[in-house]
């Protein structure tokens, strides 16, 4: 779960994303990249923590059990 949040938040969100963007509105990569890079600091612990926390849920456990039997 960590490793891939992180495989997605380096290289998906910061460089296809950044990549991306600038190819769109003809901006430079390096323009775009202090900003991508500091929201990707914030968000990506925010979102492992949210995701650790709802997986490790009792509410969550109790549809899996409902579900798996």
């Amino acid at each position: 779960m960590l490793v891939s949040q992180l495989i997605i938040a380096v290289f998906v969100n910061t460089v296809l994303n950044t990549l991306w963007l600038s190819l769109m509105y003809k901006m430079p990569f390096i323009g775009y990249l202090p900003a991508r890079l500091s929201k990707e600091v914030i968000a990506t612990p925010l979102q492992i923590l949210i995701i650790y926390f709802g997986l490790n849920s009792t509410q969550f456990e109790r549809i899996k059990n409902k579900l798996l039997g």
